[in-house]
């Protein structure tokens, strides 16, 4: 009596994952689902996409396919690597897709980006947007952080301690904050309304700084050993300490 337990308990659980693996993924915007079809996400030709296949690609890209909802995309939970292109979303909702450690969603319309729990990002662009605010504090695996291109009045940056690269150019930011940084080595603020003073020196390994078109009355470089580009032009910085900075190749102010 109880191997026939035993025998009917394994059908059910052969079953079940027989259904899971066949279960076809919603999306209510056919222009993305023709998209990753497009992709061969679809590895079985049969015009769905299925679950299974959905948790099988780590890896995906879609240029300028015109659609307007990624709605279905969590299926993907297994995406290491994301990025979308010149598409007329507006809200993207990647809310738990803890795998994902490259987001690349380029030259769209988005307004809204929930990205809770994504904390394993080490790289996230999100050039020409219409973003206007954006919550990262719990992301200190990134490395590349772009928000150039958007609707951003004020930025803060603080303690990310693999952070190298940062750009926040072509914004309206008239309050920029960064700090705890050390391995920061590229710091983009250019086309901004940055007004005061800009100390630069807690970041010992800054290689790149550029903030053409701002406000700025002065930036403190000195003792910054491994600077080797430094554009402030058009702004209002009159002097300059170079001391210290002794691989300085390109110096316009």
């Amino acid at each position: 009596m109880m191997s026939i337990k035993i025998l009917f308990g394994c059908i059910l659980f052969s079953l079940s994952l027989s259904s899971a693996s066949a279960q076809i993924v919603n999306f209510p915007d056919p222009s993305f689902k023709q998209a990753l079809i497009k992709k061969k996400v679809d590895t079985n030709n049969d015009g769905e996409i299925q679950v299974a296949e959905a948790e099988k690609v780590t890896k995906l890209y879609l240029e300028e396919t015109g659609f307007s909802s990624m709605e279905g995309i969590k299926s993907f939970r297994n995406l290491e690597e994301f990025g979308t292109y010149k598409n007329k979303i507006r809200q993207v909702d990647l809310q738990g897709m803890t795998s994902l450690k490259r987001l690349y969603l380029v030259g769209s319309e988005i307004e809204i980006l929930n990205i809770t729990g994504c904390l394993n990002l080490e790289h996230l662009s999100l050039t020409g947007n219409r973003l206007k605010d954006i919550d990262i504090t719990k992301f200190k695996k990134l490395t590349e952080l772009s928000l150039n291109y958007n609707q951003f009045t004020r930025i803060e940056v603080s303690n990310y301690p693999e952070l190298k690269t940062l750009n926040v150019s072509d914004n309206s930011i008239t309050d920029f904050k960064i700090s705890g940084c050390p391995k920061l080595q590229s710091l983009f603020i250019r086309k901004n309304k940055i007004a005061g003073n800009l100390d630069l020196t807690g970041f010992p390994a800054l290689q790149i700084f550029s903030a053409d078109n701002n406000l700025l009355s002065s930036v403190n470089i000195h003792g910054l050993k491994k600077l080797e580009s430094f554009s402030c032009l058009y702004c209002n910085v009159t002097t300059l300490n170079l001391s210290g900075a002794e691989n300085l190749i390109d110096l316009i102010w």
